[in-house]
């Protein structure tokens, strides 16, 4: 699939790694949201997805990364705020996020998060491995 604008007019487009076990569970409860048709979902962890020049697939699948409907890429905190504008039940937090001051200690907090993320990661592939030998040897 190519990412191309046509293919996500007037939405916001979420760019996502589907193969992080953290990530998947947070896309699905944004797309569970009724009010979510104003977002398009993309798995850039498919290398069958060709993305746009302006993204690299590394650094997106690194960070959150979002496309607003005009075509700006936002990463971080601006692309949950981005996000949570369009959901039911979240634009509050996108509110507090936009109160002034909040932005730059939540892109800390975010960008700290980033860097336990893989050790998150691993501790859930993990639990989720010992779960299935503990089955597999019922």
């Amino acid at each position: 699939m190519r990412l191309t604008a046509s293919l996500y007019k007037g939405k916001t487009v979420v760019l996502f790694d589907g193969s992080c076990p953290l990530c998947t569970p947070e896309i699905q409860l944004y797309r569970n949201n009724v009010f979510s048709d104003k977002l398009c979902f993309i798995d850039i962890s498919d290398q069958n997805v060709v993305l746009s020049s302006r993204i690299n697939r590394t650094v997106a699948l690194s960070r959150f990364h979002v496309v607003s409907p005009d075509g700006q890429v936002l990463s971080g905190v601006s692309g949950f705020i981005e996000v949570w504008r369009h959901l039911r039940g979240w634009r509050w937090l996108a509110k507090i996020a936009l109160i002034a001051g909040m932005l730059p200690i939540l892109e800390v907090a975010y960008t700290s998060f980033l860097t336990v993320r893989p050790l998150i990661v691993k501790f859930i592939l993990q639990v989720r491995w010992h779960k299935n030998e503990k089955y597999m040897h019922k």
